[in-house]
């Protein structure tokens, strides 16, 4: 294939990239803005942005995808303007209808601003560019010295034609933009500015630094209010002020780090009130309290973004409201759900057919909904977050492996289970019920695991060959087909979890009594599995990498990584005869 036919195929109409699916958030701050009595807040999909209200977070608004990732965003909600920094280009929205793009910068933007009529973006080529949001012109620029690399700026309230900008060398500067003159240089803590947040005081504004400090300045004083510290070898990547103030509200600032903990502090006392432990797994990159009331949006790498509220007697600490996430790790396997029986198959419009299952590394089994984003949720593990909240750990370590394969069949979906899963270096399968969400109480074995045998035995052995490898479920619902590590297939009922023979079929171990040794006192019996020895070869030689089953019942496929593929009798477990 040549480069232009390459080019020609990635370009074609038929085959454009529509919509990303499982994408909450990516590794962008959010901006939040209220319009009346709503919040709303904007966050990055990657090459596009979604708008979310806050109340519940439901999508509102989707834009068309971008050629690049997006880098920034800025909003200025009274226009219904929304801005988006591509590499050196800044794209201008009317809601999702694109308007105009700026071009100007010599480097990559890295933060966009709104201050009324203006729009401020700082580039990586230490510039910042103010441009007229009525003629989308620019209207002048800032450069910096090497001395001085901008990093973050933020417009302090009540400062007319000023803006703060932090820098990587620690100190900060307060500009007069009309005038185009530094007014005053903050000397700084000798460590790297990665964060400005305007506090609910005039003239107080928070300053997170690379090394986990949080500093409350004050401006006109040139004096510290506060010095905190989250975590060594942690830079603070977000702040915000609780703003429902009150006699009984106890004024509380939060701050985010790297390794995904939100630290709550506590104003009043000068000491840290409480900690969100692994509010995300992976750098916070958001938080925004919302006006007026005790909810904390916060947003991570992790592609989730969630709702904490403050509802504790000691208004200090937080638990989660409402969520929104995706996975955090690559998808491994993703399938749709339904349109498999006839009474759906009639009726392509389905509504099951907009529901796709998805398995991660992130040890997550997803339900993503192609028409409805609210409806897409993570299939319950138990009281995996209770338990890792109480020990204080990681509720990916509650989980289960990721999952190599899974089936599902919604036949008997009110009835029982009707999801099996199979999972890394797990001997058992797990079943699902998809209507509510959660892992069913079933567990599909070949063995007990109360009795357990030595390592390294024969016992243990082939303990160890019974591991799932591949699942199906049969088309009426009723059964479930794992396939084994040692090359057999397992097969169980799917309402009770019990063993129902294997394929081949004297796989399942039939030890018998061949002889009986005679000790004094003593009558000892010899135990041996001839019948199993007998028709191992004809499974598989090595692991089962898939198994399927036809609509009738009556033909078993599977297929192994020894590169064979074999059909089973279904009723009879036993290879079907070919000529």
């Amino acid at each position: 294939m040549t480069s232009n036919t390459l080019t020609r195929t990635q370009n074609s109409r038929v085959l454009q990239a529509f919509r990303a699916i499982g994408i909450v958030v990516a590794d962008v701050p959010l901006v939040w803005y209220g319009m009346g009595k709503a919040s709303f807040a904007t966050a990055s999909l990657g090459k596009s942005f979604i708008v979310y209200k806050c109340d519940k977070l439901t999508p509102v608004l989707v834009s068309p995808q971008l050629p690049k990732r997006i880098a920034a965003l800025a909003v200025q909600p009274q226009r219904q303007l929304t801005f988006t920094a591509c590499g050196r280009q800044i794209i201008v929205w009317n809601r999702v209808d694109r308007v105009q793009t700026l071009v100007g910068h010599k480097g990559a933007i890295k933060q966009l601003m709104t201050v009324g009529t203006v729009l401020f973006s700082l580039d990586d080529a230490r510039s910042i560019i103010m441009w007229d949001l009525d003629t989308l012109k620019i209207i002048d620029t800032l450069s910096f010295p090497v001395q001085f690399e901008p990093t973050r700026m933020l417009h302090p309230d009540t400062y007319l034609n000023k803006i703060l900008i932090g820098s990587k060398q620690g100190p900060l500067q307060l500009w007069n933009v009309r005038k185009k003159t530094c007014v005053f240089e903050f000397t700084g803590w000798g460590s790297a500015v990665t964060a400005l947040e305007q506090s609910p005081a005039v003239d107080v504004v928070s300053i997170g630094l690379a090394d986990g400090r949080l500093m409350v300045h004050h401006l006109q004083l040139d004096q510290r209010v506060l010095d905190f510290r989250q975590e060594q070898q942690s830079g603070i990547t977000a702040m915000s002020f609780r703003t429902d103030a009150g006699a009984s509200t106890t004024p509380l600032a939060v701050s985010g780090s790297r390794s995904g903990d939100i630290a709550v502090w506590n104003l009043q006392t000068k000491r840290l009130e409480s900690v969100i432990a692994n509010a995300h797994d992976g750098a916070v990159m958001s938080l925004q309290f919302l006006a007026n009331e005790p909810l904390l949006l916060s947003s991570g790498t992790d592609n989730s973004i969630k709702l904490w509220i403050f509802d504790h007697l000691n208004g200090g600490t937080a638990r989660l409201l409402k969520s929104r996430e995706g996975h955090h790790a690559p998808p491994t396997r993703i399938r749709y759900y339904g349109n498999n029986t006839l009474a759906t198959m009639a009726d392509g419009a389905d509504g099951t057919c907009c529901q796709i299952l998805s398995a991660g590394q992130d040890r997550a089994f997803r339900v993503f909904h192609t028409a409805r984003e609210q409806q897409s949720r993570e299939m319950s593990q138990g009281p995996v977050l209770k338990k890792a909240r109480s020990l204080n750990v990681r509720v990916e370590d509650f989980k289960l492996p990721p999952i190599v394969q899974f089936a599902a069949m919604e036949t008997r979906a009110r009835d029982w289970a009707n999801v099996v899963t199979c999972h890394e270096n797990e001997i058992a399968a797990y079943v699902w019920r998809f209507d509510h969400r959660a892992i069913g109480k079933k567990v599909l074995r070949q063995f007990d695991p109360s009795n357990r045998a030595p390592s390294g035995s024969t016992e243990d052995l082939r303990r160890k060959k019974t591991q799932a490898t591949s699942v199906a479920i049969s088309s009426c619902g009723n059964y479930a087909l794992v396939g084994s590590l040692g090359g057999a297939i397992f097969q169980y009922n799917m309402q009770s979890g019990e063993a129902r023979g294997s394929f081949p079929v004297a796989v399942t171990p039939k030890p018998k009594i061949i002889s009986s040794l005679v000790l004094p006192g003593t009558d000892l019996s010899v135990l041996q599995d001839d019948e199993y020895d007998k028709t191992a070869a004809d499974a598989h030689d090595g692991p089962v990498s898939a198994v399927a089953v036809d609509a009738l019942n009556k033909t078993l496929v599977s297929a192994g990584i020894d590169g064979k593929l074999k059909f089973w009798d279904f009723q009879k477990a036993r290879p079907v005869p070919h000529d």
